[in-house]
């Protein structure tokens, strides 16, 4: 897991510079629409999240994308987690001393 994180890490550089050369070169950079460029190039968003987090690209879709302007971009997101990545959470958050009441959670 350690030389995956290490592998997204050097790649993500080259990732910021793709999705901003596309970006810049679109007809959304004019009107200075970044919501509506990610709206309609989702796919370097779920790019983005997938070299950044140890995510799954099949397990993680997108079930609501809205632009109320063109600055803001909401997501809504859902990932399936595998029953082994749900015992390796589950043994971090074991590990640590933290409450484990639901209302604990801000």
């Amino acid at each position: 897991m350690i030389v995956d994180a290490k592998r997204k890490y050097k790649a993500y550089p080259n990732l910021v510079k793709q999705m901003k050369t596309s970006y810049l070169e679109s007809e959304y950079e004019k009107s200075g629409s970044i919501s509506y460029f990610l709206k309609d190039y989702y796919e370097f968003f779920i790019n983005y999240l997938i070299k950044i987090f140890p995510f799954r690209k099949k397990s993680l879709k997108i079930l609501d994308m809205q632009t109320p302007s063109p600055l803001d971009y909401i997501v809504e997101l859902t990932y399936n987690f595998k029953q082994d990545e749900i015992k390796i959470i589950n043994e971090i958050l074991n590990s640590k001393n933290w409450e484990k009441k639901p209302e604990s959670i801000q």
